[in-house]
C-alpha cells in the first residue's frame, strides 16, 4: 500500500498480482477477495475500467465463498 500512496501504481500492481497468485495456491477465499479488490482499485486509478470491474467481480465472488 505504500507504493500505492506514492502513486507507483505499476510496482504496486506487480506486488498485488504476486500476492494474488500466492493466495490462489493457498486457496484462501477471504485473502483472495482482499487481493482482488486491491487490484481492482489500482486498475480503477489507472482508468482501466474493464480490468477494474473484472477484479472487483472476482473479489465479490471470493467474499461470498468465504462467508
Amino acid at each position: 500500500m505504500c507504493l500505492e500512496r506514492q502513486e507507483n501504481y505499476e510496482k504496486a500492481l506487480e506486488y498485488y498480482l504476486k500476492a494474488y497468485k500466492i493466495r490462489q495456491k493457498v486457496n484462501s477465499n477471504y485473502d483472495l477477495s482482499h487481493s482482488a479488490l486491491l487490484i481492482g482499485d489500482l486498475y480503477n486509478r489507472k482508468a482501466k475500467i474493464d480490468s477494474a470491474f473484472f477484479y472487483y467481480d472476482k473479489g465479490i465472488e471470493y467474499a461470498k465463498k468465504s462467508t
